[in-house]
């Protein structure tokens, strides 16, 4: 009887352990507080094309310099899983590297353009990807008609300062990106 009334002890107080662990750990680090005086600033610019809205939008938000540093690492994550319609504008893309590249006081940092666009261990061979498809919108860059053809003239213009890289592939997975919640893609087009 003795070792009953122990062996229920020893459990209850585990039990408790367990519950007191499982309460803090659970328990915001940060109290959430509610507040009316936060505040956010969104940028706008219209009427332009997709490049100049993009270098106005960057000079109401006080200049690339306000924005970057000089010594930062600076990854974009592009769409590139199609092509057209709900892919990264080529032309706006080339304008926010050279924006960041030719900082006025200086970038000695390195811009890298992470893809993950689901087509597998080389999307840059798939033609059914935005990699090597050519863009009939979304491009006004003469010469360059595809991703590929855009990451290979950064390169060649900023050489070790600029990187491609392909993150890892879950051949036709799904994502987290939040940027999937903004739109559909038309897998037909």
């Amino acid at each position: 009887m003795k070792k009953i009334i122990k062996l229920t002890g020893i459990f209850l107080l585990l039990v408790v352990v367990v519950l007191i662990g499982f309460l803090i750990l659970t328990k915001s680090a940060i109290p959430h507080k509610i507040t009316t005086d936060s505040q956010s600033t969104i940028y706008r610019a219209l009427i332009g094309t997709q490049s100049e809205n993009l270098i106005k939008v960057i000079e109401l938000m006080g200049g690339i310099g306000n924005v970057i540093v000089k010594n930062d690492i600076v990854v974009i994550k592009p769409n590139v899983q199609w092509w057209n319609h709900g892919a990264t504008n080529l032309s706006a893309l080339k304008t926010l590297v050279d924006l960041i590249m030719n900082r006025p006081s200086g970038f000695y940092g390195e811009v890298v353009i992470a893809g993950n666009c689901h087509r597998g261990s080389e999307p840059w061979t798939v033609e059914e990807s935005g990699w090597i498809r050519v863009y009939e919108r979304n491009s006004d860059i003469e010469g360059i008609n595809n991703f590929s053809e855009l990451t290979d003239h950064l390169k060649k213009i900023y050489r070790e300062r600029y990187s491609t890289i392909h993150s890892i592939d879950f051949a036709y997975g799904a994502t987290g990106a939040v940027k999937n919640y903004f739109g559909v893609v038309d897998i037909n087009d």
